[in-house]
């Protein structure tokens, strides 16, 4: 099929011929992708992969003038890029290698072998794919703008650091990327009509598209900085009207047949899908040049602009997860903000810091940040009713953990609630901890550790939260342990000696246990944090030398939380040091955990112990 595309034919017949074959090819494209989720997935060789991309890419040359054909063949490049990605290694399938000695390594070699068939096949005719791909991203026909950007997109963040800099660099000769960008805001007049009616949402897909060029740009330096100079964020995204469209005050339609199953209304749903892009782009700019002046005022003028939106956003009681995760990338853009030059933090940037306009404003969302941060425990933990007694019982591991889903969609969005709660975290000790020498401190959490501040309420957090928050963390942080032992118990007590199977299950399992490993060390950077300020607030308040606090605080934090700290710690399946050496040896993985959180649990437990002595100490000689 790719054959006859690749084949220069003349006639009438000819647009409708390499038509309906490109749709051919698609279908059988998009089965091999499909494939991977079953059983047995289609298995294509290096060589044949080779022979397919190369296939796919002189069909896009040749058909570079017909709009169709070449637009089913960009789906069928995304197709192939991400089977590439997923396919199991043939090598597991080869009976002649079941007992090889050193399988692991033909493994990788044959990883390593497909991408460098990939950029070398792609970088033979970079220059005239590129061309083709520039035109059509940026054309005002929106499918293949959408299906041509995503292939772009691949192009500039490919996992090879070397081909990806090459393409990046080709993006922004001739001012590519400036096109991008300028035809990414022209269909400003588009998307206000399509927040209006679902007949023209495809103009909001286009955007993210186009968007997402645009992203995996700015997560290179240079990239970042030819957006910054010439002011993607201030002159193009602040400026878009479709964003001051007024459909969060509307987000929950009053008619049921509009509504996603959250509740919120497809008209907010299409404003979130404008609105998170501009957010990543941000988020993406800082991570690059983290303390660029000229980057912290454009996002400033953004969040200024639509200040109205954001606060709303950050109101917005939903569990939607395209909300959460537009509400983490607003936290992430304010924690960027209260950590540069305009706050004072970086270096060079004691002049714009003068500001203290830029200061107040950037300092004025904290009430909403509580707001966020009560509501953020059963979003976050949602599963602990799932296991009560996991921190009081040594019941059947594998019966302890069968609740556990990673991967679905309420995992997704109990991760984006951590994520938001940890960005929250950073804020707060931003706001209350300074210096190092010496420390300065600000209380922001009221000492009440005997009743919860309500929900609802702008006024800040009982101490209590926090002690809530490290128990909820302890339960789940069990269970994630609970899950690695198992693992590895499994391992050992299999008795297979196929190790082509031991490493298609390991290939099986590979996603969920990336999963886990972001997941576990986002639960030891909560612990931390938690753990930090608590003890900053408790030290704080027991310097009044009230005894009623005292009180309370050996009952709540020392007995409770402190305690089952330590017992967490001590468990032989605690994440901290839970034994994966089945997993390293058979699998030749593991779940990274840091060394520093370690040590860092070691010291706090031994603080709060300090500081409890340290106490009746002193109470004991004023006594005196």
């Amino acid at each position: 099929i790719l054959e006859r595309l690749s084949s220069t034919v003349r006639g009438v017949m000819s647009g409708r011929i390499a038509n309906t074959l490109s749709q051919v090819a698609l279908t059988i494209m998009f089965f091999f992708r499909e494939s991977l989720n079953e059983d047995f997935a289609v298995q294509i060789d290096v060589f044949g992969c080779k022979k397919i991309l190369e296939g796919m890419v002189h069909s896009i040359l040749v058909q570079r003038d017909v709009r169709n054909p070449r637009a089913n063949l960009y789906s069928c490049l995304s197709n192939y890029f991400y089977y590439c990605r997923h396919k199991m290694p043939n090598v597991l399938s080869d009976v002649d290698e079941f007992k090889s000695i050193n399988l692991n390594e033909k493994v990788t070699a044959e990883k390593d072998k497909l991408n460098a068939n990939n950029v070398q096949t792609l970088m033979n005719c970079k220059e005239e794919l590129l061309n083709i791909l520039f035109t059509d991203s940026v054309s005002k026909d929106s499918y293949l703008s959408c299906v041509s950007s995503l292939v772009l997109q691949e192009l500039v963040s490919w996992p090879d650091n070397g081909s990806s800099a090459v393409w990046l660099a080709m993006v922004l000769n001739k001012s590519r990327l400036l096109f991008v960008l300028k035809a990414a805001c022209e269909l400003d007049e588009a998307m206000q009509r399509a927040l209006s009616t679902p007949r023209q949402c495809y103009f909001v897909y286009q955007f993210e598209s186009m968007m997402d060029v645009l992203i995996s740009s700015a997560m290179d330096r240079s990239g970042c900085v030819c957006l910054i100079e010439n002011n993607a964020i201030s002159q193009y995204l602040t400026q878009l009207k479709c964003l001051s469209s007024r459909v969060f005050w509307t987000a929950y339609s009053s008619s049921s047949q509009e509504l996603d199953t959250f509740g919120l209304s497809m008209e907010c749903s299409r404003f979130l899908q404008i609105l998170t892009p501009c957010l990543r782009l941000m988020n993406a700019m800082f991570t690059a040049c983290s303390q660029n002046v000229r980057l912290h005022f454009q996002a400033l003028t953004f969040l200024q602009k639509h200040n109205d939106i954001i606060d709303r956003l950050l109101t917005l009681d939903s569990d939607a997860l395209m909300v959460l995760q537009c509400v983490r990338l607003v936290l992430s853009v304010w924690y960027h903000l209260m950590r540069g030059p305009l706050c004072g933090g970086g270096g060079g940037g004691a002049r714009a810091a003068r500001d203290s306009s830029n200061q107040e404003y950037v300092h004025s969302k904290l009430t909403s940040f509580f707001f966020l941060f009560k509501q953020c425990k059963d979003r976050a933990f949602g599963n602990e009713e799932l296991f009560p007694n996991a921190l009081d019982t040594d019941a059947d591991v594998m019966d302890d953990v069968s609740g556990i889903e990673y991967g679905d969609e309420h995992h997704a969005r109990q991760m984006c609630a951590r994520q938001i709660l940890q960005t929250l975290l950073n804020i707060f000790r931003l706001q209350c901890i300074c210096g190092s020498n010496p420390v300065s401190f600000r209380k922001l959490f009221d000492k009440d550790l005997s009743s919860h501040a309500p929900k609802s309420g702008d006024d800040a957090p009982h101490l209590l939260l926090l002690c809530d928050y490290v128990t909820a963390l302890l339960v789940v942080s069990r269970q994630s342990g609970k899950w690695i032992f198992a693992q590895n118990e499994q391992l050992r007590r299999s008795t297979s000696n196929d190790t082509a199977a031991v490493l298609s299950q390991f290939q099986t399992t590979q996603p969920m246990i990336s999963m886990v490993s972001i997941d576990v060390r986002l639960q030891c950077l909560l612990i931390e944090n938690l753990l930090l300020l608590l003890f900053f607030h408790c030290e704080f308040y027991l310097r009044s030398m009230e005894p009623a606090f005292f009180d309370k605080f050996h009952a709540v934090v020392i007995n409770d939380v402190i305690a089952k700290l330590k017992e967490w710690y001590e468990d032989q399946n605690c994440v901290l040091h839970v034994k994966q050496d089945m997993i390293e040896k058979k699998w030749s993985s593991q779940i990274e955990i840091s060394k520093s959180s370690t040590t860092f649990i070691e010291i706090m437990i031994e603080k709060f112990q300090n500081l409890r002595r340290d106490y009746q100490r002193n109470m004991a000689i004023k006594n005196e």
